[in-house]
Order: structure tokens, then sequence, then C-alpha cells
């Protein structure tokens, strides 16, 4: 009879092939304000079986392009939001043409209903950790 636990027995196990092969520290970053990374971090078993599509690879090109990745940060995202919001309502203000009032007064609108909706996540997020 053939000795089968040569063919059954691993030598790679899934860690491996998710985290890699060398020991790497896994502690927390010393600043709370970090920048978010430029792209997902994707584990090499993800990496090895995926192969990009055209839907994907369409996605990847339509994604914008940040610049200033200093804009990523909540708390400055959210600043920038509401300056954007008053100078929308500023301008909105200061339009001489009816048009011009009705554009920038709608994307002060949505600027507005922007901020609405991050607070309502933000008191349903606090809402689940509490429960």
């Amino acid at each position: 009879m053939k000795n089968v636990s040569g063919i059954l027995s691993f030598n790679t196990g899934i860690e491996r092939v998710i985290e890699g092969e060398g020991p790497e520290s896994a502690r927390l970053p010393d600043s709370a304000t970090l920048l978010p990374s430029e792209e997902a971090v994707d584990g090499k078993l993800e990496s090895a079986l995926f192969t990009p599509s055209l839907d994907d690879r369409l996605l990847a090109w339509q994604r914008p392009r940040v610049n200033d990745r200093n804009i990523l940060v909540p708390d400055r995202f959210h600043a920038m939001i509401h300056e954007a919001r008053e100078a929308m309502s500023e301008a909105s203000a200061r339009a001489k043409t009816r048009e011009d009032r009705n554009a920038f007064g709608g994307a002060a609108d949505v600027l507005s209903e922007e901020t609405e909706l991050a607070g309502v996540l933000f008191t349903y997020r606090n809402m689940l950790h509490k429960a």
C-alpha cells in the first residue's frame, strides 16, 4: 500500500501565503493623524488568484487622483466641506444671474446634505459601539 502521508502533508500554511515569510512586527503606529494609504492592502493569496477584469480596469481608470493626501484625514475633510459650503453660499449671494445663484445654491445644498448625512452616520456608529 502507498504511503499517503507524504501526499497529504502541506509544507506551506495559509498564514505564510497571506502574511508572508518574514517575521514582521505588528505594532500600532505612534501618530493618530496618519494619512490613508494610496492603495488598498491586498493579501498575497488574493493577488495570486485574482486577475483584473475589464470592469476592474475601467473602475481603476475612473478613480480620481488625489494630489494632497491631507484632505483624506476625516477631520480635515469635514473642515474643508464646511469651508466649501460657506464659499458656495457666499458665491450664491453675490451671483448676478439667476442661473449662477441656482448653481452655487445647489452646490451649497449638496454640501449641507453631505454634512448632515455624515452627522447621522457618526451618530449611528456611536450607537452601535455602545450596544
